[in-house]
């Protein structure tokens, strides 16, 4: 439950420094850090729910036998908080600067950083589910070499 609740405080670091930050002029979080943290825990995270199946927001994935955890630090709702963190700075930054010259800037790099990281690693975790789930599942067809050319 440790891992859920850090996640929770990531993502309020990651609201502080995106959200609050250039609206409110509090103390930023420094943002090395705070990436530094989220890079660790969703990508052991991710690479630890690949391997136990315990992905909880996949549902069909899961095996029947396995059951859901239950509640909002379990079902890692942190991750896409996360995210929503970095859509309202990008539009801080893309939105709203630009026309209300005396609102502050979210960090380019923290953002890009952050979205780097947050694609990268979840895009891993998803093919790894995906990729087990097809192993598993006898009515998965590989595409033809036709249809994988036409989709280039």
């Amino acid at each position: 439950m440790w891992i859920p609740a850090l996640g929770a405080v990531i993502a309020a670091g990651f609201f502080i420094n995106c959200v609050l930050e250039p609206h409110v002029g509090c103390k930023v979080i420094d943002w090395e850090d705070l990436i530094s943290t989220f890079a660790l825990i969703i990508g052991w995270g991710g690479a630890r729910d690949v391997l136990m199946r315990k992905f909880t927001y996949f549902g069909p994935l899961l095996d029947a036998k396995s059951e859901p955890a239950k509640g909002i630090l379990t079902n890692k709702l942190w991750i896409p908080f996360i995210g929503w963190c970095l859509v309202l700075g990008y539009g801080n930054n893309i939105l709203l600067v630009p026309f209300i010259s005396s609102l502050g800037e979210v960090s380019w790099n923290g953002l890009m950083l952050t979205l780097g990281t947050l694609l990268t690693v979840s895009g891993f975790r998803d093919y790894g589910i995906y990729t087990q789930d097809r192993k598993h599942n006898p009515k998965f067809k590989a595409p033809s070499k036709e249809q994988s050319e036409a989709a280039e």
